[in-house]
């Protein structure tokens, strides 16, 4: 997976090469895959991955952003008005990569019942984690949660574009194996696992 980000970055450089109207240009990208039943999480910027483990929410991604990093090195906390005003100015993305900022690549074993949602910060600036992880457990399908997420972050005021695609082993609100690929460009996607590995269901949210 590594690899395949260090590729991206390299062919958004060089259409910027040609173009110099594009010249700077970088994403985030966070994305997440199936490994038999483990799950493989890539990740560069600030958008998140998180996993719900029965009422455990936990974010599995760390934010590339000059926030993050002042909070890291203890320098500030995240509600100091400092770190909040640095929370938009990334430390990475892809197409600034180069070979000294590698993703953000991890492997989690999956268990029965856990749920993934991948979001860019257009949710999570106007919807706190508390609030996402209820949403999550309630909902009765992933189209549902989806829904609701995004009128949520709406309501809070968010003006990010939303648009983007789920496939997922399918939902019937009793949890299981997990997704197959989920994709998150401005869309929040809960993703639900189910024991049995069937293959059921695709969810779109725009």
């Amino acid at each position: 997976m590594t690899d395949r980000f260090l590729q991206i970055d390299q062919i958004l450089r060089k259409e910027a090469d040609k173009d110099q109207t594009l010249r700077g240009m970088g994403t985030t990208l966070t994305v997440a895959g199936l490994l038999g039943s483990d799950l493989v999480i890539g990740h560069v910027g600030d958008s998140r991955a998180y996993l719900l483990r029965g009422d455990d929410f936990k974010q599995l991604t760390t934010d590339h952003t000059l926030a993050q990093a002042l909070i890291d090195a203890g320098v500030a906390n995240p509600d100091d008005p400092a770190s909040r005003s640095m929370r938009h100015v990334l430390t990475a993305a892809v197409g600034s990569l180069g070979d000294d900022v590698p993703p953000q690549v991890q492997r989690i074993s999956l268990r029965g019942g856990d749920k993934l949602l991948l979001c860019t910060d257009g949710l999570t600036e106007m919807v706190d984690d508390t609030t996402i992880a209820s949403v999550m457990r309630r909902a009765k399908s992933s189209q549902g949660a989806c829904d609701e997420l995004v009128n949520l972050a709406l309501a809070g005021g968010g003006t990010d574009d939303h648009g983007g695609n789920a496939e997922q082993d399918g939902y019937d609100g009793e949890g299981g194996h997990a997704a197959q690929r989920a994709e998150a460009r401005r869309e929040p996607f809960p993703v639900h696992a189910r024991p049995d590995g069937r293959r059921r269901g695709h969810g779109q949210c725009g």
